[in-house]
Formats: structure tokens, sequence, C-alpha cells
């Protein structure tokens, strides 16, 4: 039920592993809904293929190990969840065992982007149109070429102030150089306290650097 899909986190590996029992009341509906009550309540992050977002899962109700609950969400349904870095999992098909986070980007961000009544994608979208603007100005980092997934910590101020690479373009150098061209860099606002973090971003491969031509010329 859990594989390692890179090098573990020892937080991840504490937090999945701790006694602590948490008292869950999850009725039976679909997956990324208890998905992300399940990240609210136990702190960790999860990222879903998108294809199983609307698999049906049964209720969960009681007290469980982070663990448990995981297993019970995840019972039946043919997944598995893989420990990836940091406080993050990827869920997906037990199928695919040479399963490489690299090369599983189409998925379901379950870190409360709308929470409640709260809707933060109007500053996910501002987040994105900077680090993308950002990656623009350099030929070294610019989008088109490579698929990245990654997740971003900002302060109360609005600016980057951590970066964490789920996986790797591909290219050592160009890792580097993203990293640091997104370091301390400002949205322009500062995010509501209520906003759940990270933000994870996804890039992926067009085969060209038209967007970026396209937004130099605005």
């Amino acid at each position: 039920m859990f594989n390692h899909a890179a090098q573990a986190n020892n937080v991840t590996h504490s937090l999945l592993q701790s006694p602590e029992r948490l008292t869950l009341a999850l009725p039976s509906q679909k997956l990324h809904q208890a998905l992300s009550t399940f990240s609210h309540q136990t702190g960790l992050s999860v990222l879903l293929d998108s294809q199983h977002a609307h698999i049906t899962v049964q209720l969960a109700r009681g007290e469980y190990t982070r663990q448990q609950a995981l297993a019970q969400l995840l019972e039946g349904t043919g997944l598995a969840a893989y420990v990836v870095n940091q406080r993050s999992i990827v869920v997906r098909s037990l199928e695919n065992q040479d399963f490489n986070v690299e090369q599983s980007l189409q998925v379901w961000q379950i870190s409360g982007v709308q929470q409640g009544a709260i809707d933060h994608s109007a500053y996910v979208a501002r987040v994105q149109y900077a680090v993308r603007h950002r990656l623009c100005a350099q030929a070294n980092t610019q989008p088109g070429d490579y698929r990245l997934a990654m997740q971003m910590w900002l302060n109360a101020h609005g600016y980057i102030v951590r970066v964490n690479f789920l996986g790797s373009t591909g290219q050592a150098k160009r890792d580097i150089a993203i990293s640091q061209a997104l370091q301390n860099l400002p949205i322009g606002q500062a995010p509501s306290p209520y906003m759940p973090q990270p933000v994870i971003l996804l890039l992926k491969p067009t085969g060209s650097n038209n967007e970026c031509s396209s937004r130099a010329n605005r």
C-alpha cells in the first residue's frame, strides 16, 4: 500500500509511522474530497492522479493513525500511496510498478486551494503567472521542453521563500537555475493566512517556447 517513489523525507516517514490516533468522520464520497480532508487533518500534502479523482471511496469513521486512515480510504481502489519527500505523498495506480514521479504530472492537487467557502484559486493563479514570468526571463529556465512538479512556500509578505522539486527537469544545471530564479520571488500580494501551503505548480512540455515569446511582447 505504501511505496517509496524517491528518497523519503524523515518527516513524512515519521508522520506516517506515528502512533498518534486521529478522529475522522469521513462519509462515502469522491476520493479527491476525502483526501482533501485527510490532508488538512494530518498535515500531509497529497497529489492524486487526476484520472482517479472521482472514484467513490467508502466511509472512514473512528480513530486511526495516519497510515491506517490512508489505507482505509484506498482500500478496494487499486491505488497505492507513494512517499515522495518533505510532507508529500502521491496516490496512483498499482499497475505501473516502474512509477517515477517525474512521469506522473497529470495530478489532482490536494492542498486546499478551495477550502470551504474560501477560494484561493485567484491567488494561486497569480503565483503561477509570477513563476512563469520569471522562468521565461532566462533562456536556461524557459518552460516548454521539460516537465517539472514543484512545491512552493510563501511568507506573509508574498515572497517565495522555499521551493521543493518533486522530480527533476532532467538537467541538474537547469534545476539549480530554476531554484535560484524562484528564491525570494515577489508575487506582488500577500497570501491569505488561511491559504494552505505549499502551493503546487506543474510545468509540462509544450514543444516550444511560444508562450514565453508572447509574454515578452506584452
